[in-house]
């Protein structure tokens, strides 16, 4: 086996038994020692392919929802680029929330991982997407989802959620976080095709993620 081989291997091992205990055990209870002594590789083997923890829940992360998004069937006659995200967003957001372990891992990843910086064009954006969505108000249910959004970035958001703190239903948190991905683009059509967004997103079959760890 070659070098290149090898090294892939071993990433991909690494990812593998990294998912696993995420899921089980999430973020903040797993140390990297433990991911290691399970990979069966050392600390400084580690550092080759992942800068640290979170670098490598973020990698995680991204491979869940490429391979739940790849499971997508979007038999969409004439739709736009900006439909066909809108409707991924709300299709892994719902799925994210109907499973309350890989809830738990994103929030705490997203809780621990965002560096707020001022000046940083993601934050620029998020809120520029929080200023259209606060027009978008009529209830105090609706206020309490923008407060949260507003102080705490998504990943409180999904956390208040998960430990009840914030009492709605999950249709809202899907809601709140395509509002703050779609209206920052500034695209005429984009308030009007939330509601398209949402509704094909239930239309399709949630796949339970132990289907896809393997």
């Amino acid at each position: 086996m070659s070098d290149n081989k090898a090294g892939a291997k071993t990433k991909s091992d690494i990812v593998k038994v990294a998912t696993k205990l995420f899921y089980e055990r999430g973020y903040e209870d797993l140390s990297l020692s433990e991911i290691c002594k399970e990979a069966g590789i050392t600390r400084t083997s580690f550092f080759y392919y992942f800068k640290d923890k979170a670098d490598l829940a973020d990698y995680v992360c991204n491979q869940i929802q490429s391979k739940y998004l790849g499971k997508l069937k979007l038999p969409l006659k004439g739709s736009n680029a900006l439909l066909t995200m809108g409707i991924g967003i709300a299709y892994f957001f719902r799925l994210l929330l109907s499973d309350d372990i890989l809830l738990r891992f994103y929030s705490e990843v997203l809780r621990a991982n965002s560096d707020f910086l001022i000046g940083n064009d993601f934050y620029y954006n998020f809120f520029k997407g929080l200023a259209a969505y606060a027009t978008t108000i009529k209830s105090e249910e609706d206020f309490n989802i923008y407060y949260i959004s507003c102080t705490s970035i998504p990943g409180n958001l999904l956390f208040s959620y998960r430990n009840k703190t914030l009492d709605v239903p999950s249709e809202k948190i899907v809601e709140a976080i395509l509002k703050t991905a779609i209206l920052p683009l500034g695209n005429e059509e984009a308030a009007e095709l939330i509601p398209k967004m949402l509704n094909f997103s239930k239309k399709l079959p949630i796949i339970p993620i132990k289907d896809l760890l393997g």
